[in-house]
């Protein structure tokens, strides 16, 4: 979720000024264009216009639709903002200076869906292979899956261990990998076409839970990052 912090331009520049000296990494996001890392070394004004300089952890080359860059201080809440990239060479980007900052935020159990090749393969006592599945959606406490899965999996049945690997919807790549020690089935949807959806809920602690919530909030970033390019 999409909210306005600040339009202030004082505040906008001293927060910036902040992140410049606190070394924050942004993110950079552009539609159909994988993931970037910056780190923003200076404000600098060029052409009567206020331009934040980034210093690119690997050269790649920016396209002309409309940039989306996010960061997070520590104990502050993720924030971005938007803009067109002004100027580049394979290892510094110039962008003008936001006139307006937003936080970014992600309901706890908001349910998101799950694009490019996410898979789960769940692993049944009663099946020599693993029963594949494409992820619909996913949530912090469940998820979707569909595809030919076990006509022997029924809802209140408990199923695992899962293995999940989610992608991100501007880059096909799998982005994050973990696997659900237990789940049990909410529900199952038989399809026309001889498929099934089948609905899970689980609990994660440790690193499980922690490679979700890192999975969710980079979706975030792309739903706010997609919000900006069709305003």
């Amino acid at each position: 979720m999409r909210k306005l912090w600040t339009t202030d331009l004082e505040t906008i520049q001293q927060e910036l000024e902040l992140v410049i000296s606190d070394k924050v990494p942004f993110n950079l996001f552009q539609h159909g264009q994988p993931a970037r890392n910056l780190i923003a070394h200076d404000i600098a004004e060029k052409d009567d216009v206020k331009h934040i300089i980034f210093t690119k952890l690997a050269p790649f080359t920016v396209t002309e639709k409309m940039c989306y860059l996010v960061y997070q201080r520590p104990g502050e809440m993720m924030r971005g903002f938007n803009g067109p990239s002004k100027r580049e060479s394979d290892l510094l980007l110039a962008v003008p200076l936001p006139s307006e900052i937003f936080h970014i935020q992600r309901r706890k159990l908001a349910r998101f869906e799950t694009p490019g090749n996410s898979k789960a393969s769940i692993a049944l006592d009663y099946a020599k292979l693993p029963n594949s599945a494409s992820v619909s959606n996913i949530s912090m406490e469940g998820a979707c899956l569909s595809g030919k899965l076990s006509s022997r999996i029924h809802k209140n049945d408990k199923i695992g261990p899962i293995s999940f690997t989610l992608c991100l919807q501007l880059a096909s790549l799998a982005i994050d990998t973990f696997t659900v020690p237990s789940a049990t089935v909410a529900w199952v949807n038989e399809r026309e076409d001889h498929t099934r959806q089948v609905g899970i809920s689980f609990k994660l602690t440790g690193a499980a839970k922690m490679t979700l919530d890192h999975y969710l909030k980079l979706r975030t970033i792309e739903n706010a990052a997609n919000q900006t390019s069709n305003e």
